[in-house]
C-alpha cells in the first residue's frame, strides 16, 4: 500500500497503532506519527537517542530513548505533556498503567514515573542487572525480568520488591500477565501465579 522512509539509521523497534495513527520510533531519535491509509507523515517529536516502541494509552502516545528519557504527548493535537529524565539508556517500552509508567533500563534500574505530572516516583535498582524484555503491570506491582535470570515483582506504589524469582537463564523475554497468570521465559517457559 505504501511505503514510509525512515533516516538513515531505520528502525529497530515495532511501530504503534492507536488513535487512527501509526507510530514509529527510528533508531535515529525520531519519533514519526503516519496516517496509516497513506503512509504520510504528520507530525513527530524527538530525542537524543534511539526510540524505543511507543505506547499508546489514555489518548497519549509515550515512548522512551536510549538517551535516558520518557515523554508523553497528548495525541490530540499534539501537546507535549511531560519529558523526565532517568539518567540510564532505557531499553524497555513503557508499561503505562494504574497511573504509573514503568520503564527498565541497560544498568538493571526500573523507574515508575507519575503518568500525570512526569515525575518519579521510585527507582529499584537490580543490581546491575541490564533488562531487555518488556515490563508488565499488574495486580498491584510492576513485573521486571533481568539478565542475570532474576523475575522481580516490585511494588507499584512502594518501589519495593514484594518477591523475587530466579529462572533457569537469562529473561530477555518480554512479561505476559493473562488471568491471574504471569507467564516469561529463560531458557525454559514459566507460568506464574
Amino acid at each position: 500500500l505504501w511505503t514510509y522512509k525512515t533516516g538513515d539509521q531505520g528502525v529497530r523497534s515495532a511501530p504503534s497503532y492507536g488513535e487512527n495513527l501509526v507510530f514509529v520510533g527510528e533508531y535515529g531519535g525520531l519519533l514519526s506519527i503516519l496516517k496509516p491509509e497513506n503512509g504520510k507523515k504528520v507530525n513527530g517529536g524527538g530525542a537524543g537517542g534511539a526510540i524505543n516502541t511507543p505506547t499508546i494509552a489514555n489518548g497519549n502516545v509515550y515512548y522512551s530513548s536510549w538517551d535516558g528519557s520518557v515523554q508523553a504527548v497528548k495525541i490530540n493535537g499534539i501537546i507535549p505533556l511531560w519529558k523526565t529524565k532517568i539518567q540510564d539508556p532505557i531499553t524497555t517500552v513503557p508499561a503505562v498503567k494504574n497511573g504509573v509508567v514503568a520503564v527498565g533500563t541497560v544498568r538493571g534500574f526500573v523507574a515508575a514515573i507519575d503518568e500525570k505530572s512526569g515525575d518519579i516516583l521510585w527507582n529499584f535498582d537490580t543490581n546491575n542487572s541490564g533488562i531487555v524484555g518488556n515490563l508488565e503491570i499488574a495486580d498491584g506491582l510492576v513485573f521486571a525480568g533481568t539478565s542475570d535470570h532474576m523475575l522481580y515483582g516490585i511494588d507499584i506504589n512502594a518501589g519495593r520488591a514484594r518477591f523475587d524469582f530466579q529462572a533457569d537463564g537469562d529473561i530477555n523475554s518480554n512479561l505476559l500477565f493473562y488471568d491471574g497468570t504471569l507467564y516469561f521465559a529463560g531458557r525454559s517457559l514459566y507460568a506464574l501465579q
